[in-house]
Parts: C-alpha cells; sequence; structure tokens
C-alpha cells in the first residue's frame, strides 16, 4: 500500500474546504471546526506522474530536497507533528491543532506508526507552471483565513513538481511507490510541501468553479 495514499487523500478533502469557500459564519471561534468534504472532490490520478509534456527538466533546490525527504520520511514513520511542520507555515500549527485538521492527518498515516524509511529518490523534476503557483498562493491563503489567522497572506515565489521514490518498511513488511509531490517556496516561511501533482493543485481551481452555485434568474 502506499504509505502517503491516505494522507494526500485527507489533505485533498482539506484543500477542497478551503479552497472552495467554506469560510466561518461568524460564529464563536471555540465552536468553529473545519469540515471536509469527500475525498473525491478534488481528483488525484496516481498514474500522473513524471513531467508534464513540454516541462523543461529542472534541478530541486537542495533546502527544497531535504524538506521533501523530512516529508516522506514522517508521514513513513507515522510522525505527524514533523509532517505538518513540512506542509504549512509556523504560524498555522496551532491552529492546525486546534481546528482538528492534525488529527485527521494523524488518522490517516496512523498505518505507517513506527515504520523505517529504508530509501529515498527524486526525479523529473520540472518548475511549477505561473498558474499553479497562483493557485498555491490561494490555497495557503484560505487554509489560513478559513483557521481564523488574521490577515495572513503568502508570498508564493518558486514550485517544482517532482516525484518521489520511497522504499519503506512498515509493519514489517517492504513497500515501494513512486508518488508526484510539489514543494512550494513561501516568502518567510521556506519550502513546504503539497502533496499533489501540478494538474491536482491547477484541479482546486477547477473543483471550485464547478461547484460554485448557479444564480437564479
Amino acid at each position: 500500500m502506499k504509505i502517503s495514499k491516505s494522507m494526500i487523500l485527507v489533505c485533498a478533502a482539506v484543500l477542497c474546504a478551503v479552497s472552495c469557500g467554506e469560510k466561518s459564519s461568524g460564529t464563536d471561534s471555540s465552536e468553529t471546526t473545519v469540515q471536509p468534504t469527500t475525498t473525491q472532490a478534488v481528483s488525484y490520478d496516481p498514474s500522473m506522474v513524471g513531467p508534464a509534456q513540454g516541462k523543461a527538466p529542472a534541478s530541486l533546490p537542495a533546502e527544497a530536497e531535504k524538506v521533501v525527504r523530512d516529508f516522506t520520511e514522517s508521514s513513513a514513520t507515522g510522525d505527524v507533528d514533523t509532517m505538518i511542520k513540512c506542509m504549512f507555515p509556523d504560524e498555522m500549527l496551532d491552529a492546525i491543532e486546534k481546528f482538528g485538521v492534525k488529527q485527521q492527518f494523524a488518522v490517516a498515516i496512523s498505518s505507517s506508526a513506527g515504520g523505517k524509511l529504508s530509501s529515498f529518490s527524486t526525479e523529473n523534476c520540472y518548475k511549477l507552471g505561473g498558474e499553479a503557483i497562483r493557485i498555491s498562493k490561494n490555497y495557503y491563503d484560505s487554509f489560513a483565513e478559513n483557521l481564523q489567522i488574521k490577515s495572513a497572506s503568502y508570498s508564493v515565489t518558486d514550485g517544482y513538481c517532482l516525484d518521489i521514490t520511497v522504499d519503506a518498511e512498515v509493519n514489517g513488511e517492504e513497500s515501494t511507490f513512486t508518488d508526484p509531490v510539489s514543494v512550494i517556496m513561501i516568502e518567510g516561511s521556506g519550502w513546504k510541501v503539497i502533496p499533489a501533482s501540478e494538474e491536482s493543485i491547477l484541479d482546486m481551481e477547477r473543483q471550485e468553479e464547478q461547484t460554485e452555485p448557479v444564480s437564479q434568474e
């Protein structure tokens, strides 16, 4: 089983919840929760690996590769705290725990608790296009707003998509898989991982457009 798959599905649900405009309703913050939609809301195609047609190969910066490795190892071993730090700016972490998002990720990777990363490699790296960069910024801004982090506005300055190939031992069994991930440079926060291909990032906005209510004449 792919170690990251259930976590990716949880992430997709949370991404859809924030990107589709589920904002707090003005009720007391202690009663407000982030409610994920069904995991089918954002499409994830495991076959969408490797660079998109026409994308020139790129070299992943060393700092970005370290974050991707830390993210991969933490999801393989069930270390939810490290995994979330690799995905979100530090200022979001308390709110992520408060609103129960951390628990969703913890449940998603609970089956890999105590696992061991045997080997890790990256390939097929290319720079994200401008649309994916723009949507990534909207994703972080919307996530912060939904978590009631005041006046949050993130500047996304760079990004890459790549394949990670992992060998890991979980519950005494060896597992090998290849998955696409994206790594985003947020000004002032550093590199952060979105566990999705460029196509899946673009789908965030496509799904939002499809779920907008039709005005009644």
